[in-house]
């Protein structure tokens, strides 16, 4: 894999993650909302559940973690590569590519967590 594919990637499961970060914590709040609202043995139940997406959130958190660290590394050596290419370029080597970024980045997943398009529990 091209280190521009990589990077590119790194990026895509990098807003993936946020989303389903934040999709958790939207579950996560809505589950509350409705165990204080409800009360009772029905909190008990509610505490599974709970605590299993909150496991998944800290998981995804990690995951995001790790994937901004792997981006920063990208970005730390990036900056001695450009200073290579300006030695190269005045030396008067040249060499062009088209860009391989755009303004936005699209990406495709297959997540569980951001499959469903409805609102979470707490909205009416």
């Amino acid at each position: 894999m091209e280190i521009a594919d990589t990077v590119l990637q790194l990026a895509a499961h990098k807003g993936v993650l946020e989303a389903e970060i934040a999709r958790l914590q939207t579950d996560i709040d809505a589950l509350k909302q409705l165990s204080h609202r409800y009360g009772g043995p029905k909190v008990a139940k509610a505490a599974e559940p709970l605590k299993d997406l909150s496991l998944l959130r800290a998981k995804k958190e990690a995951q995001l973690a790790e994937v901004e660290q792997q981006m920063e590394l990208f970005r730390l050596h990036h900056a001695s590569g450009r200073q290579l290419l300006v030695k190269l370029a005045a030396e008067g080597q040249t060499a062009m590519v088209p860009s391989l970024v755009g303004p936005s980045l699209n990406a495709m997943t297959n997540s569980p967590i951001l499959a469903d398009a409805t609102e979470g529990l707490g909205k009416a």
